[in-house]
């Protein structure tokens, strides 16, 4: 099984091919090489694509949708695993600082 399988696995949802592989790149992993185990590099991509459905539109995807506490769910998690394997916050991914409380704005 390719790194690519493993993280399309993990996540369980349809996501395009082309974010997927953006996603494990920007990860410094290489979507075709061998999975060798939840390593910090691949638990951050994991991350990255929970962020990614998070915030992605509204649309049903091969029988899949997210609703509200999906999203809350999947931003929860992404959240604990850049706690866990990132905790300075000193490799953040694309998606890491797309949803931000801002309930102060109102």
């Amino acid at each position: 099984m390719t790194v690519l399988q493993a993280l399309r696995m993990a996540v369980g949802y349809p996501l395009d091919e082309t974010a997927l592989e953006r996603i494990v790149i920007d990860r410094k992993l290489t979507p075709e090489a061998p999975y060798t185990g939840q390593t910090p590099e691949f638990m951050l991509a994991r991350a990255d694509v929970y962020m990614a459905l998070a915030v992605s539109p509204d649309v049903a995807m091969d029988g899949f949708s997210l609703t509200v506490a999906d999203r809350s769910l999947l931003t929860t998690l992404a959240e604990s695993l850049y706690r866990q394997y990132d905790p300075a916050g000193e490799h953040p991914g694309i998606f890491r600082d797309a949803v931000r409380d801002s309930s102060d704005i109102w």
